[in-house]
C-alpha cells in the first residue's frame, strides 16, 4: 500500500493521477509515481499493482482538483487523445487495445480509474456547472497522462 500525503504543488513529471474523487467535498486527486515506466499490462490497475509491488513503499500524494488543472496547463509536449474506445463486455475491446499497444508510438490506458470515474460521474450529474468542471478535469487527466508518456509514444488511447 502506498503511503499518502497531501500536496499543494504540481506533482513532478512521472506522477500521474490514479484516482479522482468528486463524490464528496473536498474533491481530490490521488497521484502516484510510475517510476518512469508506462502502463504495459492489459488493464491500468494491473500495471499499478505491479509497480506498487516492484517499488515497495511507493508514495502517493493527494491534491485538490485545481492542482490537476494547473498541471494540465503547464507548457508541455502533450498530445491529444487519438481515440477513446467505449465498449461493453466481451466485444473485443481488449484485443483492439492490445493491437494498439503493440504500436510503439501508442500509450494505451485500459480501464484507467480516473477516466472511468469522471465519465460515469458526468453521465449522472444533473448540475450543468459541475458537468463543465468534470469535463475540464477529464481533459486535464488526459493531458497529464500524455505529458508523462515516453518520448516515443505520440498517440494516447
Amino acid at each position: 500500500m502506498a503511503k499518502e500525503s497531501s500536496w499543494r504543488a504540481v506533482p513532478p513529471r512521472g506522477w500521474v493521477p490514479t484516482e479522482v474523487h468528486f463524490d464528496r467535498a473536498p474533491f481530490y486527486v490521488k497521484w502516484e509515481d510510475l517510476h518512469g515506466q508506462l502502463p504495459s499490462e492489459p488493464f491500468f490497475k494491473q500495471s499499478l499493482d505491479r509497480l506498487r509491488k516492484e517499488f515497495k513503499g511507493t508514495f502517493a500524494i493527494r491534491t485538490d482538483i485545481k492542482t490537476l488543472l494547473n498541471a494540465a496547463a503547464l507548457p508541455t509536449s502533450a498530445v491529444e487523445p487519438a481515440g477513446i474506445i467505449f465498449h461493453l463486455s466481451r466485444c473485443g475491446s481488449t484485443l483492439v487495445a492490445n493491437c494498439l499497444r503493440a504500436a510503439t508510438e501508442a500509450l494505451v490506458l485500459s480501464e484507467a480509474d480516473p477516466f472511468l470515474d469522471l465519465l460515469l460521474l458526468s453521465v449522472f450529474e444533473p448540475d450543468r456547472r459541475r458537468c463543465d468542471e468534470i469535463e475540464e478535469s477529464l481533459k486535464a487527466v488526459a493531458t497529464t497522462f500524455a505529458y508523462h508518456r515516453s518520448a516515443v509514444a505520440n498517440k494516447l488511447y
